[in-house]
């Protein structure tokens, strides 16, 4: 549950490597890495880097510096040319995630995801990667007490003796520059398709090119010769004559079989193209006007497509069989004019699923947060609490999950307020269920997929509300899983084939659509739930990706900025070094603010330990299990703005949990479930917090029962999330972050106090 330091550099110091020896230059790339700067530090990225006399590097400085902050600088055949530079810098001691974008003709420097430089490149693209460092130890690094220093130690392997582990005392006493998370892979743009000459392509027809526009003078097509694009965004501008039309290519294949997107001034539609017999996919009355430039935009996800006019949705459509392909323009007749075509490559899906370890799920004590069961809650309370391994709740934590394989209807933890996946194993015995995306806990207000066995295989009943849409069949190969999607107002379900002699992994063969409705109204639908109807497939079972944040901290914690108090990777148990985990502690509020802010309905659950000892802190458990904190929208600087759950906080020396809005208080609870067991009890167990912000009403549970309602009458719209304590040490073993509206807005949205 630590992170793996890559590199600890002190004073000047650069390195350059390749992931593959047989190729080490690469061609077309990115270049990523979490780093953890220093005070009175530099850090950075090499790219493109063929020699020491010819290569690209960005250099990054604190926020107080008076220097530029960012500079990206080429060096060619030995002398620097500074290409752009950035005003923005980073607090010492955090961590960030760097990512250098190299094109053949762009390059792109971005911070936690937020693009900070943009220029053309004017150097080389194929060279190594490496990693560069500037600093020096500095005395306002917080040092250690001697009790401190005997918790930061660790088994010697050989000798089984306990001895000082140098590296963990080096994050506390000592200034180093830290990297974790290094990847190098694939990315590609085209800034302007109409004016990179470089680019192969075929016309038909007759086009004109003057001052970057792109003009028919009679019916004629643009194609890109290569490359097949599958992830990508794809913008430009186009101009209609009152009575012509313009189309955009998607998907070719070889043989110019695909999609034509055309758009006329009393709307549009999506069809095939290559194929005998023309078919319209879709229809758009949008209409676009004669004789002015308008925004088109084409999102692109393999089999999922989006048409966008003027930054409005105006047609998607879906096909597993056809998945990518080149792209291009078309005109009707002259006076059809295109501009700023560009085209950028994606990564791979968004979507977050989260692995766990064999050992954590096997822990009476970890299974709490590190399995699948726990992100499921049924949606009775059963009169009987045992976890999936038939401990009893009170020994195991009221947190722990509780079996999912019981017939009846279990909720997903957390909000699906965008795109999801859930992917379940298919075979028809454990057919019977049915998959809910609804809204709030009404469970037949949004959309359901019911499973039933027949003679032939299997079927799928879509019902949208109360109505059925349709009875879809499918066959069963001999061994298959089901996924079910939601991408935008579409809604699919396909089956895929496995591999049957691969048993460790799913290898897909074959995929069969079994439908793709697009609902022309959607349903809110923000909870997804499960009715198991046989204990062959539980609710575990299914398998969901969606939007948000699902951090174990298992990675460095690029997402979070810590603000007082000491944080990072340390130990929860000074009996049992070993176990590491991230955490923080120190007097007053230590504090950890998630970096996305947070805006509309929003879902948020942490799950919390009390660190055992530090520093000449006596180890009194009777004042240390308490005020393990939560507080969601609120300012990025005060703890208290926004709504905060202090639970087990001291008033008058006894324990109570809190709910406050703004720093007031407007409820309280002294039940023994809403506060945290004493001593012993607790020593090794972990604490869940959800808070539920649904309008104007606010739901938390501690744990897996619902502690408190409160309904605002002036509801807050949103802002960031803390975890915080008062004068103690605290753990946190994961977060679950989900929103309406996440959002970075400039990369650094909070600020970090200087510490001193």
């Amino acid at each position: 549950n630590g992170f793996w330091f890559l590199y600890q550099g002190i004073g000047p110091s650069w390195t350059v490597a390749s992931p593959d020896k047989a190729y080490p230059f690469w061609d077309r790339y990115y270049f990523q890495a979490a780093v953890q700067p220093e005070y009175d530090s530099e850090v950075g990225m090499l790219v493109a880097y063929q020699d020491n006399q010819n290569y690209l590097r960005f250099r990054w400085r604190q926020q107080s510096t008076d220097v530029p902050r960012a500079e990206l600088v080429a060096r060619i055949a030995g002398v620097d040319h500074l290409l752009a530079t950035a005003d923005k810098g980073f607090a010492p001691g955090q961590w960030y995630q760097l990512r250098i974008q190299l094109g053949w003709h762009r390059v792109q420097v971005l911070i936690d995801g937020v693009q900070l430089i943009d220029v053309a490149n004017p150097g080389a693209v194929e060279g190594r990667v490496g990693l560069y460092a500037n600093g020096s130890a500095h005395p306002r690094r917080p040092g250690v007490d001697a009790q401190t220093a005997q918790m930061y130690t660790i088994k010697d392997p050989n000798t089984g003796l306990m001895v000082n582990s140098e590296m963990k005392k080096a994050t506390r006493t000592t200034s180093a520059i830290y990297f974790d998370d290094i990847k190098v892979g694939a990315w590609e743009t085209v800034d302007d398709v109409i004016t990179d000459t470089g680019l192969a392509h075929r016309e038909s027809g007759k086009w004109s090119t003057q001052a970057g526009t792109l003009t028919a003078d009679k019916a004629s097509n643009w194609l890109l010769n290569t490359p097949d694009w599958r992830q990508y965004t794809s913008t430009m501008q186009v101009q209609l004559p009152p009575a012509g039309s313009a189309g955009v290519y998607i998907h070719l294949s070889p043989d110019n079989r695909g999609y034509l997107w055309t758009l006329r001034t009393t709307g549009q539609t999506l069809q095939t193209v290559g194929e005998s017999t023309r078919t319209t996919l879709g229809r758009s009355t949008v209409p676009v006007p004669a004789n002015a430039w308008t925004t088109l935009r084409i999102d692109v996800d393999g089999p999922y497509i989006s048409c966008w006019v003027q930054n409005k949705c105006v047609l998607t459509y879906y096909d597993a069989k056809r998945t990518q392909g080149r792209i291009g323009v078309s005109a009707s007749g002259a006076g059809v004019a295109f501009r700023q075509w560009s085209v950028t490559q994606h990564p791979a899906s968004p979507l977050n699923q989260v692995q766990f370890h064999t050992p954590f799920t096997t822990d009476r004590y970890l299974v709490t947060w590190s399995s699948y069961d726990a992100d499921w809650m049924p949606a009775v309370r059963p009169a009987v609490a045992v976890t999936p391994a038939g401990v009893d709740h009170a020994v195991a934590s009221e947190a722990a999950p509780y079996p999912t394989n019981v017939p009846g209807l279990y909720w997903h933890k957390g909000g699906h307020y965008g795109d999801l996946r859930c992917t379940w194993p298919l075979a028809k015995t454990n057919l019977g269920q049915t998959i809910h995306l609804t809204a709030g806990d009404k469970v037949n207000a949004g959309y359901r997929v019911q499973l039933l066995a027949n003679a032939t295989g299997g079927a799928a009943k879509l019902y949208r509300g109360e109505a059925l849409i349709k009875e879809y069949p499918f066959k069963i190969p001999p061994k298959a899983q089901l996924v079910l999607e939601r991408k935008g107002a579409l809604l699919t379900l396909i089956v895929e084939t496995l591999d049957p002699e691969i048993t460790d992994d799913a290898v897909v063969t074959a995929q069969t659509l079994v439908f793709a409705y697009q609902d022309p109204t959607p349903l809110p639908a923000t909870q997804l739930g499960v009715t198991v109807a046989n204990k062959e497939l539980p609710a575990s079972a299914v398998l969901v990706e969606t939007t948000g944040i699902r951090d174990t901290f298992e990675k460095a914690p690029v997402g979070w900025l810590s603000q007082n108090g000491i944080w990072g990777v340390m130990n929860r148990y000074s009996c049992q070094p070993w176990w590491n985990w991230f955490g923080g502690f120190g007097a007053g509020t230590p504090t950890v603010w998630a970096k996305q802010r947070l805006d509309g309905d929003q879902v948020v659950e942490v799950y919390l330990g009390v660190k055992m000892k530090y520093d000449d802190m006596k180890e009194d458990e009777s004042q240390r299990f308490r005020d393990l904190n939560l507080s969601i929208c609120a300012d990025g600087k005060k703890p208290l703005s926004g709504y905060t759950v202090q639970r087990a906080t001291h008033i008058d020396g006894k324990p109570v949990t809190l709910l406050l809005r703004n720093g007031v208080e407007v409820a309280r609870s002294t039940k023994a479930e809403d506060l945290l067991p004493p001593g012993k009890a607790g020593h090794r167990q972990w604490f869940a917090t959800r808070m539920e912000k649904r309008g104007a009403e606010l739901r938390i549970y501690l744990d897996n029962h619902l502690s408190f309602t409160y309904t605002d009458p002036e509801q807050l719209p949103g802002g960031y999330v803390a975890v915080w304590t008062q004068d103690n040490g605290i753990m946190l073993g994961r977060a679950n972050l989900s929103a309406e509206h996440m959002s970075i807005t400039d990369g650094l949205p909070l600020t970090a106090p200087v510490k001193e």
